[in-house]
């Protein structure tokens, strides 16, 4: 009998049209969100401006959608044997606010042989904006070998006057056997204005999904 073949990598544009749709998504939450968030509209009020600023933030998102899809290639021109073992994708998901532009965002995942080396998730220069109640998702080279049994993520923000942002969730996903799917709850700011005054956490992976 023939060994089942694993599925094949999703064609780039399916890539493409997959995180462009999410981008969109989320730039209409955004929209949404500061629409609520200001006073009633009025007869008087520009309706042109505020399709033009919808149209810009559409943009914005899109080509920051663009900027993962580089990074995704980039990341996966290695040999399969080391992307098996070290493809992983991390999901970030936002509460009541995200976090700024120039805000930068690393991660460190302890497991129970060692730590994994420091990621720089988000960096000011790439200009990347997690928006209010949005996921973002992020790709990592994670050897699992290297580092045993996952158990702990420490999650920091870097400190930058009047920032804050709300983590619901993070989850950690293995895209080549065994896919593993880790979910770590969180549900604290990040913040040095708002209670506990931190800008780091170290959260527990406490669900494994798959």
């Amino acid at each position: 009998a023939q060994r089942p073949q694993a599925p094949a990598d999703p064609p780039a544009d399916a890539l493409v049209v997959s995180l462009t749709s999410r981008a969109i998504a989320n730039a209409r939450a955004e929209l949404l969100y500061e629409l609520t968030a200001s006073e009633p509209l009025t007869e008087d009020d520009d309706l042109e401006g505020i399709q033009e600023d919808a149209r810009k933030l559409i943009d914005a998102i899109t080509e920051q959608a663009a900027k993962r899809v580089e990074e995704l290639h980039e990341g996966n021109a290695v040999g399969s044997e080391k992307k098996s073992d070290s493809n992983w994708q991390l999901t970030l998901s936002s509460g009541e606010k995200g976090c700024q532009p120039d805000t930068e965002i690393s991660l460190v995942i302890c497991g129970d042989r060692g730590e994994s080396d420091v990621y720089e998730i988000k960096k000011a220069k790439q200009r990347l904006r997690l928006f209010p109640d949005c996921d973002m998702e992020f790709p990592l080279r994670l050897v699992r070998s290297q580092i045993g049994e996952l158990y702990k993520l420490r999650l920091q923000m870097s400190e930058s006057a009047g920032d804050e942002w709300f983590v619901k969730e993070i989850t950690l996903e293995h895209l080549t056997p065994d896919f593993e799917l880790l979910r770590c709850p969180v549900n604290r700011w990040f913040s040095r204005l708002r209670e506990p005054f931190e800008v780091v956490h170290e959260v527990l992976l406490i669900e494994h999904l798959k």
